[in-house]
């Protein structure tokens, strides 16, 4: 039971550390796609 709950918390902890990065660059990505949009209407 220990080393299950040591296997899921180190599987969430590196799932944490993939994804919240991944969600970061997407967001960065969208606001430049704004923002070339509006260059591109302007």
């Amino acid at each position: 039971m220990d080393l299950q709950y040591m296997v899921l918390s180190t599987v969430n902890k590196i799932s944490d550390d993939i994804y919240y990065p991944l969600s970061n660059i997407r967001r960065i990505f969208m606001k430049q796609k704004i923002l070339s949009i509006f260059e591109i209407i302007i």
